[in-house]
């Protein structure tokens, strides 16, 4: 059966037909471009100043300290390049001070905890500093709300790329038994499942945090929040969900449904010509 594209007006099926005649040629000039530069290898680009560490059995490329594992030049050493980092807080100490961090309350965070130029940044929340933050929690009352949350983190690790950051994911759970935000939503005895999301903490040399992150959600088929991270999602997974679209879960725009649509004309073009040679080999050998 032909794709449907529904309640799709005169004017964008024509412009859908020009697309169609006009994308073929567009591949093409942009496959012949891609063909001449892409060319990048994490070994041979490196080659000149490259060199082989038999001891630790991986490949240390250019000045900048980047190590790969020998037999896997797309792996980077992610623990010889952090033994060799010149920051000077170590990486284990780094996973300790972000474990403390995450397990604290915002009410118990401290003046000394931060830098003067932290700031907060989530997908769509931010930049904001240390006050901002606070009291966009208190305003939520989050943890009154929900009372049980457990945000369930896990797989803390230092970024070999910047030695000074520690990522760490996350699986929140939590029942809503409490008001939450202002105005104040009453309790829905929901429980709300946040999908994986990933968090990350970076500190400058004295050990305060300089920088957050949050709501970086990894994979949004997964939780009951519609795939939205951060308290965006867990205002979702109430029934609550804020009235923006950066609050709502992810929705295809009519420009890439116009291409998936233009890509299964193709496929079924492809199909029958397919089709059509094979009857013909098949009439020309009888």
């Amino acid at each position: 059966s032909e794709p449907s594209m529904g309640c799709l007006s005169r004017k964008q099926v024509h412009f859908a037909t020009w697309l169609t005649l006009a994308l073929p040629c567009l591949g093409r000039r942009v496959r012949v471009r891609l063909s001449a530069s892409n060319t990048f290898n994490p070994c041979s680009s490196h080659r000149v100043s490259g060199k082989i560490s038999e001891a630790r059995d991986v490949m240390v490329l250019g000045k900048a300290g980047l190590k790969f594992e020998k037999e896997y030049p797309q792996v980077v050493d992610a623990a010889s390049m952090l033994e060799d980092s010149d920051f000077p807080i170590p990486p284990e100490e780094l996973i300790t001070k972000a474990k403390n961090f995450f397990n604290m309350s915002s009410q118990d965070w401290n003046d000394g905890m931060f830098s003067e130029d932290f700031e907060f940044r989530g997908p769509v929340v931010g930049p904001l500093d240390r006050q901002e933050l606070v009291e966009a929690n208190t305003q939520f009352g989050f943890d009154e709300a929900f009372p049980d949350n457990n945000f369930r983190y896990y797989n803390f690790r230092n970024d070999p790329f910047e030695p000074n950051r520690v990522w760490v994911d996350s699986r929140q759970i939590g029942t809503h038994t409490g008001a939450f935000a202002t105005p104040a939503i009453p309790p829905t005895g929901m429980t709300v499942e946040s999908p994986p999301q990933t968090l990350s903490l970076t500190f400058n040399d004295r050990g305060q945090i300089i920088k957050f992150t949050n709501g970086y959600v990894i994979d949004r088929l997964q939780g009951n929040t519609g795939g939205v991270g951060g308290i965006f999602g867990v205002l979702y997974a109430i029934g609550r969900p804020l009235p923006f679209r950066e609050a709502k879960p992810y929705k295809p725009s009519f420009a890439y449904r116009l291409l998936d649509w233009l890509t299964g004309l193709e496929k079924q073009r492809r199909r029958r010509r397919a089709m059509r040679e094979a009857e013909k080999q098949s009439l020309d050998s009888t």
